[in-house]
């Protein structure tokens, strides 16, 4: 009976005893694995730069996500184009009276990439960002004397980039990227008096190497950073 009892007992404690246990150890789990699996999260602003029908350009933005495994992050992203591109083609594409065109463009989606050596003040990774958004070109109309939107093209992103980052402190990561950008599914035509199309936007002028700066805020709280080294 009374080894019946201390059986009894022993099994009641033991995952007690594991919880205490791996408190000491740093497990995660009851059973199983040693590593822990701790998700960190982060988010800041961006700026962009790149090129738009030849001209320089940069846009501003934000991300955030999801540091899991410390190495894998998955992540969401927007950004438009601050500095508008003019257009001056306004009488090839049907709007001869117009005028002072700009082009805005926007997007927003997913973004997935590895870290190398997270905790290390500076290190590496790779990314791709994917997204939808749109294309716009305003214009002037001489009769309203106000920008109003001629054309406007749904179209996609895929932006592969390799990074650095260089972790200041247990909250703050400044990231530096590299890539290029990819549009597709541009469609918009004008169709002039002859039958013939004309493209409003072109992939040449869209398909452009980008750099871009983000400021990361989050609870890095074990990585080594440059305004508080660990002894």
């Amino acid at each position: 009976m009374k080894i019946g009892v201390l059986i009894v007992f022993m099994i009641t404690c033991l995952p007690v005893l594991s919880v205490v246990a791996q408190k000491n150890d740093k497990r995660y789990h009851l059973y199983g694995t040693e590593k822990s699996y701790v998700f960190k999260l982060y988010g800041g602003p961006l700026v962009a730069f790149s090129q738009v029908e030849g001209k320089p350009s940069f846009d501003v933005g934000a991300t955030a996500g999801i540091i899991f495994n410390k190495y894998f992050l998955i992540g969401i992203y927007g950004q438009s184009l601050a500095k508008m591109t003019m257009r001056n083609d306004l009488v090839t594409i049907g709007y001869p009276t117009y005028n002072n065109g700009e082009i805005k463009m926007m997007q927003g989606g997913l973004l997935l990439g590895f870290v190398y050596k997270p905790a290390e003040i500076i290190h590496f990774g790779a990314s791709s960002s994917m997204g939808a958004g749109t294309l716009k070109l305003f214009a002037n109309n001489p009769a309203k004397d106000n920008p109003v939107r001629i054309y406007r093209d749904r179209v996609y992103f895929v932006t592969p980039k390799f990074f650095a980052e260089v972790n200041m402190n247990n909250f703050l990561k400044v990231n530096l990227s590299a890539g290029y950008r990819f549009i597709g599914k541009i469609n918009t035509v004008y169709i002039d008096k002859f039958g013939t199309a004309i493209p409003i936007f072109n992939k040449s002028d869209y398909n452009q190497p980008q750099f871009s700066i983000s400021l990361l805020f989050g609870a890095f709280n074990k990585y080594k950073g440059i305004m508080n080294r660990h002894r």
